[in-house]
């Protein structure tokens, strides 16, 4: 399948579930040409211009809980 033109190269994200703060997560070029693998599995008549790479859980701030 022919390759993607991105319109940004491949990036990642973390998301807290409780609150909603968002982090940058720092990708390596071996993980960016992976999202690029996944991204050439897409189905016919789609195309593809950016890929984000999303992973939930909670911040250290909300696992903590509310200060005292």
């Amino acid at each position: 399948m022919r390759r993607a033109l991105l319109a940004e190269p491949p990036h990642a994200h973390i998301v807290c579930r409780v609150c909603g703060r968002i982090a940058g997560v720092a990708l390596e070029t071996e993980d960016q040409l992976l999202l690029e693998r996944l991204a050439d599995r897409r189905g016919p008549g789609w195309s593809v211009d950016l890929i984000t790479f999303s992973l939930t859980g909670a911040c250290a701030r909300c696992r903590e809980g509310p200060s005292a």
